[in-house]
């Protein structure tokens, strides 16, 4: 399974990347501040979605239940293929 990269991840680590120094320390403004927490929200539900599909399918799997697994998968393989 790849790893799939939100868009939301790479516009916060390139607002990270132009608000770090040359020693590595990342400086930010109010205004880059604001750019970020709609992005870290995002981020929120997009990793509760994913645990929450995640936690379904060991709770189906450990009931045994082999077609509710195969459902949960191809829900987070339908939102990892958004991202690709």
């Amino acid at each position: 399974m790849a790893v799939f990269i939100h868009p939301a991840h790479r516009k916060l680590a390139a607002i990270t990347l132009m608000n770090t120094d040359s020693n590595g320390v990342i400086r930010m403004s109010l205004l880059d501040l604001s750019m970020i927490l709609p992005l870290l929200r995002l981020n929120l539900e997009l990793v509760r979605e994913s645990d929450e599909l995640k936690n379904l399918a060991l709770e189906a799997q450990t009931t045994g239940d082999m077609e509710w697994v195969q459902e949960i998968t191809m829900k987070l393989d339908e939102m990892e293929a958004k991202y690709l």
